[in-house]
């Protein structure tokens, strides 16, 4: 996986819900172009199997699409990205979230894709707190903050974005908070608890709800990489709504 970020390639990662760790906002009954035309809504679609092969062709495709985009502007891309995903017999339903600048589509066997097209890699990767803001934020005392001293900071970014942990993890160390890091994979996540401070740097899109698409979702994209083994182990959770595919871009080799 590693390897792959390095060299910029657009990774499908595996999405949980709020159903699963509180992190998909459901909304209902949305008629903009965040949500499916009404021709599109039934809230219990039918279910078509599609295989591994073509699930493979689709996510090829798409990979092909985000990269050849990225020359223009988003608004742009996401017209280029959803138009190739009607013409894609696997794929039932296709929408672009204005709000998120995302694409979203349902495969035939209600499985949701994520298309962030909304967040590029690049630029400074360094990332200091300077020391005026430091004490600024750090050295009083709000009555609001959480009493739990445990933290979790979780970045599943790639390598051409900025690391926000090792400043936050120095600055709530140094206020008795025990810091713990993470990739953010879909295991990591389902094993949440106990904290007083949780924070994640991800890819974020808007999509539907499989079970109800009259209904739509917000979407966090995990470190764990799709595989068919974990399509299959983690099938009673798709078929919830409970995990998504995501695909953005994630190194700064994919920067124009």
């Amino acid at each position: 996986m590693i390897a792959d970020l390095r060299k910029g390639t657009p990774m499908y990662r595996l999405i949980a819900s709020v159903i699963l760790m509180l992190i998909i906002l459901q909304t209902d009954g949305c008629k903009s172009k965040d949500s499916p035309t009404s021709a599109d809504n039934h809230s219990t679609p039918p279910v078509t199997e599609i295989t591994e092969q073509e699930r493979s062709d689709a996510f090829n495709g798409v990979e092909q699409m985000l990269s050849s985009v990225s020359s223009v502007s988003a608004e742009a891309g996401n017209q280029a990205i959803a138009a190739y995903l009607r013409t894609l017999p696997q794929i039932k339903s296709v929408g672009i979230s204005d709000s998120t600048a995302n694409v979203w589509a349902l495969f035939k066997d209600n499985r949701v894709l994520i298309v962030a097209n909304n967040r590029f890699p690049g630029g400074d990767t360094s990332l200091e707190m300077p020391k005026a803001q430091h004490r600024s934020i750090m050295d009083g005392q709000p009555p609001e903050l959480p009493g739990a001293k445990q933290a979790r900071l979780i970045n599943a970014m790639g390598t051409g974005f900025v690391d926000p942990r090792p400043v936050l993890s120095g600055m709530l160390s140094s206020r008795g908070y025990a810091v713990t890091t993470a990739q953010g994979t879909v295991e990591d996540l389902m094993n949440v608890s106990g904290d007083g401070i949780f924070y994640i740097d991800t890819h974020g899109g808007k999509g539907i709800n499989p079970l109800d698409t009259n209904k739509g979702g917000y979407s966090l994209w995990t470190a764990t990489r799709r595989t068919s083994q974990l399509d299959s182990a983690y099938k009673e959770m798709f078929r919830l709504g409970e995990l998504v595919y995501f695909t953005a871009k994630g190194d700064r080799a994919r920067a124009v």
